[in-house]
């Protein structure tokens, strides 16, 4: 883990665009643009390659999660998520292949194909509980035990509002966090929730607060405060092969489908019909995927069934 949580996000200050990932493109695979200036000799500035590469992979493992995520982050909380991403960013790339570089005018923009992890980047989305907090701030107790508790506060605030937490005391889950002196793992964190207790020690806060919250954001109790369960059933199949297909849709749907399962087939009058059992973290925009999605294919869909909060 870096000792410095949060590092100054370089990669900001470059020119910054983001390409919507092409039909053509894999899941987890994005497309990544570094522009960098020009002098009058022709020279580029700020060329090393592998800082291109570190900047490459930040951008693009950024620009997968934010497609992963079933709602938008406020630009505070993006930069706080990009930051930590960035420093971990070789983690979720699988592989990367560096295009041509043109020059025009003034920028000389570099290409880059990046392979990112798209299950082990949403399983940190969720373990940091980013991915269930869009919606709403989840209350939190804290006991902060420190020499001087007031210099730490910048850095929990910045915690607290990447995992989309909010102190009140008194409330369950509960934190505990212990500053020592003279230690080798100056942090130590219990967590503690209902019946369940978990426990961390670490060099530096964040460490102890990326390790604790994913026992708590992995418990099926809490995920259901954000993540609802239907039954999908979808009349109007031609063929097992349409089925097959719209379930390679579902569950590549990474932002809006938690999980889908395809529970039977079933023939009726002429065509088929399919069963899911499906996981979304947002019920009313994955009705509107799957109107537009089905309607133009002749198919019809049901939720026969749904678990609410």
């Amino acid at each position: 883990m870096k000792k410095n949580p949060f590092p100054v996000m370089v990669f900001f200050s470059a020119v910054l665009i983001i390409t919507a990932a092409s039909s053509h493109l894999e899941a987890g695979e994005q497309i990544v643009h570094l522009a960098v200036s020009v002098d009058q000799t022709g020279d580029t500035s700020g060329g090393d390659p592998a800082q291109g590469l570190r900047e490459a992979r930040s951008r693009a493992v950024f620009q997968e999660a934010v497609e992963l995520l079933p709602g938008s982050l406020s630009e505070a909380r993006a930069k706080i998520l990009a930051a930590v991403l960035s420093a971990r960013a070789r983690e979720y790339v699988l592989s990367y292949a560096q295009g041509k570089t043109e020059k025009r005018g003034a920028l000389a923009t570099t290409t880059w194909r990046i392979a990112v992890n798209e299950d082990l980047l949403k399983q940190s989305l969720q373990d940091w509980g980013v991915y269930f907090t869009l919606g709403r701030g989840w209350d939190y107790s804290l006991k902060l035990q420190a020499g001087d508790p007031v210099q730490y506060q910048q850095t929990l605030h910045r915690l607290e509002r990447l995992s989309g937490l909010e102190r009140l005391e008194g409330v369950s889950p509960e934190l505990r966090l212990i500053r020592s002196k003279g230690q080798t793992d100056a942090w130590r964190g219990l967590l503690e929730f209902k019946e369940n207790s978990w426990s961390a020690a670490g060099s530096s806060l964040e460490e102890v607060w990326l390790e604790l919250w994913p026992n708590y954001f992995q418990v099926s109790e809490v995920q259901a405060q954000a993540i609802k369960e239907v039954s999908l059933n979808v009349q109007g199949f031609s063929s097992v092969t349409g089925v097959k297909g719209c379930d390679r849709t579902l569950r590549g749907n990474a932002a809006l489908v938690n999980d889908a399962r395809l529970l039977r087939v079933d023939a009726v009058s002429g065509s088929m019909e399919a069963l899911w059992k499906v996981c979304t973290p947002d019920l009313q925009r994955l009705a509107r995927f799957l109107d537009d999605y089905l309607a133009p294919r002749g198919l019809r869909y049901d939720f026969l069934h749904s678990k609410e909060e």
